[in-house]
Protein backbone atom coordinates (compact mmCIF):
# COMPACT_ATOMS: atom_id res chain seq x y z
CA UNK A 1 0.00 0.00 0.00
CA UNK A 2 1.28 3.48 -0.75
CA UNK A 3 2.28 5.25 2.11
CA UNK A 4 -0.39 7.88 3.37
CA UNK A 5 0.24 11.57 4.44
CA UNK A 6 -1.01 13.38 7.41
CA UNK A 7 -4.44 13.30 5.88
CA UNK A 8 -7.02 10.96 5.69
CA UNK A 9 -8.13 11.40 2.17
CA UNK A 10 -4.64 10.31 0.64
CA UNK A 11 -5.01 6.59 1.64
CA UNK A 12 -3.96 4.80 -1.84
CA UNK A 13 -3.30 1.19 -2.90
CA UNK A 14 -0.87 -0.02 -5.52
CA UNK A 15 -2.19 -1.09 -9.15
CA UNK A 16 -1.44 -4.95 -7.93
CA UNK A 17 -4.18 -4.60 -5.96
CA UNK A 18 -6.25 -2.78 -7.92
CA UNK A 19 -6.30 -4.98 -10.67
CA UNK A 20 -6.91 -7.79 -7.84
CA UNK A 21 -10.20 -5.53 -6.76
CA UNK A 22 -10.97 -5.40 -10.28
CA UNK A 23 -10.95 -9.31 -10.99
CA UNK A 24 -13.11 -9.79 -8.11
CA UNK A 25 -15.90 -7.72 -9.49
CA UNK A 26 -15.69 -8.80 -12.86
CA UNK A 27 -19.29 -9.83 -14.26
CA UNK A 28 -21.14 -7.51 -11.52
CA UNK A 29 -22.69 -4.16 -11.30
CA UNK A 30 -19.73 -3.02 -9.42
CA UNK A 31 -16.98 -3.82 -12.79
CA UNK A 32 -17.78 -0.60 -13.99
CA UNK A 33 -17.72 1.57 -11.07
CA UNK A 34 -14.45 0.23 -10.12
CA UNK A 35 -13.03 0.32 -13.50
CA UNK A 36 -14.16 4.15 -14.12
CA UNK A 37 -13.02 5.34 -10.21
CA UNK A 38 -9.83 3.84 -10.70
CA UNK A 39 -9.02 5.32 -14.17
CA UNK A 40 -10.21 8.76 -13.72
CA UNK A 41 -10.05 9.42 -9.65
CA UNK A 42 -13.50 10.76 -10.03
CA UNK A 43 -15.68 11.22 -6.73
CA UNK A 44 -18.01 9.26 -6.18
CA UNK A 45 -21.14 11.39 -6.47
CA UNK A 46 -19.48 12.11 -10.11
CA UNK A 47 -19.23 9.03 -11.22
CA UNK A 48 -23.11 8.55 -10.18
CA UNK A 49 -24.26 11.72 -12.18
CA UNK A 50 -22.19 10.42 -15.29
CA UNK A 51 -24.27 10.53 -18.53
CA UNK A 52 -23.53 9.68 -22.39
CA UNK A 53 -24.08 12.77 -23.49
CA UNK A 54 -21.13 13.73 -21.21
CA UNK A 55 -18.37 11.48 -23.06
CA UNK A 56 -17.44 12.43 -26.68
CA UNK A 57 -16.42 9.22 -27.92
CA UNK A 58 -13.86 10.66 -30.48
CA UNK A 59 -12.11 12.81 -28.63
CA UNK A 60 -11.78 10.80 -25.60
CA UNK A 61 -12.71 13.82 -23.21
CA UNK A 62 -15.22 13.27 -20.44
CA UNK A 63 -16.91 16.40 -18.99
CA UNK A 64 -17.54 15.70 -15.46
CA UNK A 65 -20.36 18.28 -14.22
CA UNK A 66 -22.54 17.26 -11.98
CA UNK A 67 -22.61 14.94 -9.04
CA UNK A 68 -25.36 12.69 -7.62
CA UNK A 69 -26.71 13.21 -3.50
CA UNK A 70 -28.58 11.24 -1.49
CA UNK A 71 -31.14 12.25 1.10
CA UNK A 72 -31.69 10.98 4.44
CA UNK A 73 -34.81 9.21 2.77
CA UNK A 74 -32.89 7.37 0.71
CA UNK A 75 -34.57 9.26 -2.44
CA UNK A 76 -31.48 10.77 -4.90
CA UNK A 77 -30.65 13.93 -6.69
CA UNK A 78 -28.00 15.76 -9.05
CA UNK A 79 -26.06 18.43 -7.67
CA UNK A 80 -22.75 20.19 -8.78
CA UNK A 81 -19.40 19.25 -8.75
CA UNK A 82 -18.04 19.61 -4.97
CA UNK A 83 -15.53 22.90 -6.41
CA UNK A 84 -18.89 23.58 -8.63
CA UNK A 85 -17.21 23.70 -11.64
CA UNK A 86 -17.36 21.97 -14.65
CA UNK A 87 -13.74 20.08 -15.84
CA UNK A 88 -13.39 17.83 -19.24
CA UNK A 89 -11.13 14.84 -18.61
CA UNK A 90 -9.31 12.68 -20.87
CA UNK A 91 -9.80 8.82 -20.97
CA UNK A 92 -7.45 6.18 -22.12
CA UNK A 93 -8.13 4.09 -25.02
CA UNK A 94 -8.65 1.18 -22.60
CA UNK A 95 -11.06 2.90 -20.64
CA UNK A 96 -13.19 4.01 -23.95
CA UNK A 97 -12.92 0.49 -25.17
CA UNK A 98 -14.51 -0.91 -21.87
CA UNK A 99 -17.51 2.00 -22.08
CA UNK A 100 -17.93 0.88 -25.57
CA UNK A 101 -19.00 -2.74 -24.33
CA UNK A 102 -20.92 -1.20 -20.87
CA UNK A 103 -22.85 0.55 -23.57
CA UNK A 104 -23.87 -2.14 -25.88
CA UNK A 105 -24.66 -4.28 -22.45
CA UNK A 106 -26.94 -1.55 -21.54
CA UNK A 107 -29.19 -1.08 -24.62
CA UNK A 108 -29.36 -5.32 -24.37
CA UNK A 109 -30.80 -4.59 -20.92
CA UNK A 110 -32.77 -1.57 -21.66
CA UNK A 111 -34.36 -2.64 -24.88
CA UNK A 112 -35.57 -6.21 -23.39
CA UNK A 113 -37.25 -3.78 -20.31
CA UNK A 114 -38.38 -1.55 -22.97
CA UNK A 115 -40.07 1.45 -21.96
CA UNK A 116 -39.74 0.91 -18.52
CA UNK A 117 -35.93 1.77 -18.79
CA UNK A 118 -35.38 4.90 -18.24
CA UNK A 119 -33.39 6.86 -21.04
CA UNK A 120 -34.56 9.68 -19.92
CA UNK A 121 -31.67 9.79 -17.71
CA UNK A 122 -29.11 8.75 -19.86
CA UNK A 123 -26.58 7.90 -17.04
CA UNK A 124 -23.74 5.66 -17.80
CA UNK A 125 -23.59 4.41 -14.01
CA UNK A 126 -27.14 2.87 -13.90
CA UNK A 127 -29.26 0.46 -12.39
CA UNK A 128 -30.72 -2.25 -14.15
CA UNK A 129 -33.81 -0.06 -14.82
CA UNK A 130 -31.96 3.13 -15.95
CA UNK A 131 -32.15 4.98 -12.61
CA UNK A 132 -29.37 6.37 -10.41
CA UNK A 133 -27.54 4.21 -8.56
CA UNK A 134 -27.34 5.00 -4.84
CA UNK A 135 -23.89 6.29 -3.92
CA UNK A 136 -24.24 4.45 -0.17
CA UNK A 137 -24.95 1.09 -2.35
CA UNK A 138 -21.79 1.39 -4.16
CA UNK A 139 -19.89 1.92 -1.09
CA UNK A 140 -21.46 -0.76 0.62
CA UNK A 141 -20.90 -3.35 -2.04
CA UNK A 142 -17.31 -2.10 -2.87
CA UNK A 143 -16.85 -2.22 1.44
CA UNK A 144 -18.44 -6.18 1.44
CA UNK A 145 -16.08 -7.22 -1.79
CA UNK A 146 -12.89 -5.70 -0.81
CA UNK A 147 -13.12 -7.29 2.89
CA UNK A 148 -13.07 -10.88 1.33
CA UNK A 149 -9.67 -9.73 -0.30
CA UNK A 150 -8.66 -8.80 3.05
CA UNK A 151 -8.43 -4.94 1.62
CA UNK A 152 -9.71 -3.02 4.83
CA UNK A 153 -10.84 0.65 4.20
CA UNK A 154 -11.32 0.41 0.47
CA UNK A 155 -14.00 2.21 -1.19
CA UNK A 156 -13.92 4.83 -4.20
CA UNK A 157 -12.01 7.37 -1.91
CA UNK A 158 -9.56 4.78 -2.32
CA UNK A 159 -9.13 4.11 -5.98
CA UNK A 160 -9.42 8.01 -6.37
CA UNK A 161 -6.60 8.67 -4.82
CA UNK A 162 -4.84 5.74 -5.99
CA UNK A 163 -5.32 7.13 -8.89
CA UNK A 164 -3.75 10.57 -8.30
CA UNK A 165 -0.72 9.03 -6.20
CA UNK A 166 0.50 6.63 -8.82
CA UNK A 167 0.50 9.18 -11.95
CA UNK A 168 2.46 11.74 -9.74
CA UNK A 169 4.81 8.93 -8.68
CA UNK A 170 5.25 8.19 -12.05
CA UNK A 171 5.91 11.86 -12.98
CA UNK A 172 2.28 13.31 -14.48
CA UNK A 173 2.35 17.18 -14.42
CA UNK A 174 0.82 18.29 -11.17
CA UNK A 175 -1.08 20.88 -12.29
CA UNK A 176 -2.48 18.47 -14.95
CA UNK A 177 -3.46 15.89 -12.23
CA UNK A 178 -5.16 18.33 -10.04
CA UNK A 179 -7.77 19.19 -12.73
CA UNK A 180 -8.07 15.91 -13.80
CA UNK A 181 -9.27 15.38 -9.91
CA UNK A 182 -10.93 18.47 -9.64
CA UNK A 183 -9.22 19.88 -7.18
CA UNK A 184 -9.77 23.98 -6.18
CA UNK A 185 -5.77 24.56 -7.22
CA UNK A 186 -2.40 22.68 -7.65
CA UNK A 187 -2.07 23.35 -4.06
CA UNK A 188 -4.53 21.39 -2.49
CA UNK A 189 -3.13 18.69 -4.81
CA UNK A 190 0.09 19.13 -3.43
CA UNK A 191 -0.93 19.29 -0.09
CA UNK A 192 -2.57 16.28 0.09
CA UNK A 193 0.12 14.32 -2.53
CA UNK A 194 2.75 15.18 -1.25
CA UNK A 195 3.90 11.20 -0.04
CA UNK A 196 3.38 10.52 -3.77
CA UNK A 197 6.43 12.59 -4.73
CA UNK A 198 9.21 10.84 -2.41
CA UNK A 199 11.40 9.76 -5.78
CA UNK A 200 10.95 13.30 -7.26
CA UNK A 201 12.61 15.35 -4.54
CA UNK A 202 15.61 12.43 -4.46
CA UNK A 203 15.82 13.26 -8.23
CA UNK A 204 15.82 16.78 -7.81
CA UNK A 205 18.46 16.73 -4.95
CA UNK A 206 20.51 14.85 -7.03
CA UNK A 207 20.35 17.11 -10.20
CA UNK A 208 21.47 20.23 -7.43
CA UNK A 209 24.58 18.38 -6.86
CA UNK A 210 25.67 17.46 -10.70
CA UNK A 211 24.73 21.49 -11.49
CA UNK A 212 27.11 22.60 -8.55
CA UNK A 213 29.88 19.73 -9.78
CA UNK A 214 29.62 21.29 -13.38
CA UNK A 215 28.98 17.55 -14.23
CA UNK A 216 28.30 18.36 -17.80
CA UNK A 217 26.55 15.08 -18.47
CA UNK A 218 23.37 15.87 -15.97
CA UNK A 219 20.83 15.01 -17.45
CA UNK A 220 18.32 18.18 -18.06
CA UNK A 221 14.54 18.02 -19.03
CA UNK A 222 13.49 19.59 -22.56
CA UNK A 223 13.29 22.97 -22.66
CA UNK A 224 15.09 23.51 -19.72
CA UNK A 225 17.75 26.09 -19.16
CA UNK A 226 21.31 23.84 -19.01
CA UNK A 227 23.54 24.26 -16.12
CA UNK A 228 25.89 27.21 -16.31
CA UNK A 229 28.79 26.53 -17.48
CA UNK A 230 27.79 23.93 -19.91
CA UNK A 231 27.99 23.17 -23.84
CA UNK A 232 24.74 23.92 -23.64
CA UNK A 233 24.01 26.57 -21.54
CA UNK A 234 26.22 28.55 -23.80
CA UNK A 235 24.24 27.40 -27.07
CA UNK A 236 21.16 28.90 -25.08
CA UNK A 237 22.92 32.00 -24.44
CA UNK A 238 23.56 32.13 -28.44
CA UNK A 239 20.23 31.36 -29.52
Amino acid sequence: MLRPSDTAESAAIETAEIERLEAAVAGSWLSIVVKLAADTGLRRGELCGLKWSDLNFETGKLRVQRAVFQRDDGSVDEKPTKTRQVRNIVLSANTLGYLEMHRAEQEQVAAMIGADYRRDLDLILARVDGEHIRPQAISMGLRRIAKTLGMKRVNVHTLRHSHGSILLSKGAPLAVVSKRLGHSSPHTTAKIYAHALPSDEQATAELWDSIRSGDGTAKTQVGAVAPIGTAKAKRQRVQ
